[in-house]
Parts: structure tokens; C-alpha cells; sequence
């Protein structure tokens, strides 16, 4: 299938008061079988900009429009600025009328009914998030997903990154740097990866060949997934099917440090992005995200973030 949502660095735009011109452009997007138009006044606005693997887009439905979609291979999360919408599945129906983001479900035939709504869209395409979810320590297969963010913290991380990344694809920068643009793709599936996979019910995997680099890889791979958490060497070690010995002796053999020191160079890097992401009046402040990530001491934090950044948390939380 075509698909304007990943159209690398392309915008589309759409403005109409036709349905079949509105069935064009939601058929180039969500692969819609059928469009129907209630009476009344009606106009359709569209705009999609497409970066490959990702895509940002806002939508305005003046009137009544329902459409029925088939299933598609991208996650999609909306949240809505005015309106409503009611999606129906052979599960049963989601309804929202207000900015709480909603994950669009993805598999079977969906009937999806907007009522004079105003919505913002990221789109994730499938295969490029799952590649993503290996260095998570997520299994291949299926995933079990909320519709929702999971938790008051999980809702404010995912807008704070979704903001970020509609200023970012605004700005022009994915298109003439592919390496902000990768980053980007990563804190962003990052993001939906926290938000709204429902880690307890997608476990990792044991490898069988855990005493390997396999298994190092799998321990960092689960650090990455539960940096927030309060981990142990034990509960590292048993994601990877090692003792906690073995582990330790793996670590300091192939990356000449600890699985603790990974640990805390992980939760480091998020409390940096975390840091980067937030912007002025979003209410966020430094020992927030220190405690978040796991830092019990907001000196030491300080000090460990000047020695890995060349300057303070305080400083690039008040960068522009």
C-alpha cells in the first residue's frame, strides 16, 4: 500500500468539501474501504509530514464522518484538541472526547466515527519500531498494548516527546540530519514503548546462549527496558539466564565494567534526555527527573551528570 504517513521529509496537504476527495486522501493514509459523509456542512483538512519511519500529522473533520479501515501495519496515537471519536473493532468500542492520547487499535476491520474534530497524530510504521524493540529487550511477536498511556507519568512523557518531535519535524531538521533524525526515531519509540506497552505481559525471553555476548546483549537490553525500576544484579542476571556471578565476570570481560555501572549510565542518558526534552513552564524540574531515574542523591547526580555532559542538569534543563 501507498502511504503518504512515510513519504520521507514530504508534507501533504488536503482541504475539502468533497467525501470522495476526503476518501482519497484517508484511503493514501489508513487504506479506508469507505467513506460516509452525514448532511450537513462538512470540510476535511489534512496535513502529513512523512520522515520514513515516523510521521507527524494534524487533522481538522468539520461534521459527521464515518470511515472503515482495514488492519495496518503502523501504530498510531492521536489526542484530541476538539470533538470526539468512536472506534469500534470486533473487541468492542473506545470513545474520546477529550486530549488523553489514544492508541488506535491495528489489527481487524475498524468502523471509526469523528464528530467535528480536531486531532494530532504520530504514526509509527511497524517494522522499523520492532527493530527498535530488540535493543529493549522486547520478544519478537505480538505485544500487548494499552489504548491509553499506562500512569499520570507514562501521559506526560509520551506529549512531552510528541511536542518535541512535531517541533523538531517542523523545524526541518529530520531532513537534513539523519543523525537527528534517528535519535529522534529512537526516544520516540522509546516513548511508546513506556507509554503504552504492557511490559508485565510481553516478558524477556531467556537465551539459551546467555553465557555468550548474547547474554551481555540481553542484560543491557533489559537494563533498557526497566531503568526506571529498582533493579538487582540478581533480577539482571536471571533476564539473561546467568547467575549473578557469571554476569559480573561477562560484564567486566567484554565491557570492562559492571552490570551496575550500565545500569547507572543508562539511567543517566534518559535522565539527559528527559532534561533536553522538557521545555520552559512544562513544570518540570531537575530533582523530578533525578527521582524518576533512580537517583536518591541529587548532588552525586549532579556531579555524575557534569562528568558525562561537561555541564550541569540545571544547565541544559534551562537551554534553549
Amino acid at each position: 500500500m501507498r502511504n503518504v504517513f512515510f513519504s520521507s521529509g514530504r508534507s501533504v496537504r488536503v482541504d475539502t468539501d468533497s467525501a470522495d476527495r476526503a476518501l482519497v486522501a484517508l484511503r493514501d493514509a489508513f487504506d479506508v474501504e469507505r467513506v460516509e459523509v452525514a448532511d450537513g456542512p462538512f470540510r476535511f483538512r489534512q496535513e502529513v509530514t512523512g520522515q520514513g519511519r515516523f510521521a507527524v500529522a494534524r487533522v481538522r473533520v468539520q461534521g459527521r464522518l464515518v470511515m472503515e479501515s482495514q488492519p495496518l501495519p503502523f501504530w498510531s496515537v492521536i489526542a484530541l484538541d476538539a470533538g470526539r471519536v468512536e472506534v469500534s473493532t470486533a473487541a468492542g468500542t473506545l470513545v474520546r472526547s477529550d486530549a488523553t492520547p489514544l492508541l488506535f487499535p491495528r489489527d481487524g476491520r475498524k468502523r471509526v466515527v469523528w464528530e467535528d474534530a480536531e486531532f494530532r497524530q504520530i504514526v509509527l510504521r511497524e517494522e522499523d519500531a520492532r527493530r527498535e524493540f530488540d535493543t529493549m529487550g522486547l520478544p519478537p511477536g505480538a505485544l500487548r498494548v494499552h489504548d491509553a498511556p499506562d500512569g499520570e507519568v507514562a501521559r506526560l512523557h509520551w506529549q512531552a516527546v510528541a511536542d518535541h518531535v512535531r517541533q523538531v519535524t517542523a523545524s526541518g531538521m529530520l531532513v537534513d540530519s539523519p543523525i537527528v533524525r534517528a535519535a529522534t526515531f529512537h526516544v520516540l519509540v522509546a516513548a511508546f514503548v513506556e507509554a503504552f506497552v504492557d511490559r508485565q505481559a510481553t516478558p524477556v525471553p531467556v537465551d539459551p546462549g546467555a553465557g555468550s555476548p548474547i547474554g551481555v546483549r540481553r542484560a543491557l537490553q533489559f537494563i533498557q527496558a526497566h531503568a526506571a525500576e529498582e533493579l538487582s544484579v540478581d533480577e539482571i542476571a536471571a533476564s539473561a539466564g546467568m547467575s549473578p556471578r557469571g554476569l559480573q565476570a561477562a560484564f567486566l570481560r567484554q565491557l570492562g565494567h559492571s552490570p551496575m555501572t550500565a545500569l547507572r549510565r543508562e539511567r543517566l542518558r534518559r535522565a539527559h534526555e528527559a532534561l533536553l526534552l522538557a521545555r520552559d513552564g512544562s513544570g518540570t524540574t531537575v530533582a523530578a527527573v533525578a527521582a524518576h531515574w533512580r537517583f536518591s542523591n541529587p548532588g552525586r547526580f549532579a556531579t555524575q551528570y557534569l562528568r558525562e555532559y561537561g555541564r550541569s542538569p540545571r544547565e541544559t534543563l534551562r537551554a534553549d
